[in-house]
């Protein structure tokens, strides 16, 4: 396999940029809250489940999280809806990919975190 740039694979946008303490959060799943994913290697990057904001639309299920401060280049594929923290990039694949697809380049960025 030939090395590419992220950006020829994923369109690359920030996160939210939330601070969790500014939100209302729960270290459980409870009714009308949604995943918070902060700059940690645990629990898939998920820090909290925060409430559901009208005003705010979440990102989609699917799409790869990339931390960029912190633990850095830890990348998670979400599968479920979510907010984030700062310094979280959010990753789109330019075409369909598969399940097996997304978490195979998750594992790509994260053995190049040494780099």
């Amino acid at each position: 396999m030939e090395l590419t740039k992220l950006s020829n694979i994923f369109d690359i946008k920030y996160g939210n940029g939330f601070e969790l303490y500014n939100l209302k959060s729960f270290k459980k799943r409870i009714k009308n809250t949604i995943p918070f994913v902060a700059r940690t290697a645990n629990n898939n990057g998920i820090s909290a489940f925060v409430e559901v904001m009208s005003d705010v639309e979440s990102f989609e299920s699917g799409l790869i999280t990339v931390s960029v401060g912190g633990s850095v280049l830890e990348t998670f594929l979400q599968i479920e809806r979510f907010y984030t923290v700062f310094h979280i990039l959010i990753l789109y694949p330019k075409y369909e990919m598969s399940i097996v697809e997304k978490l195979y380049y998750c594992q790509c960025i994260r053995a190049n975190k040494y780099k």
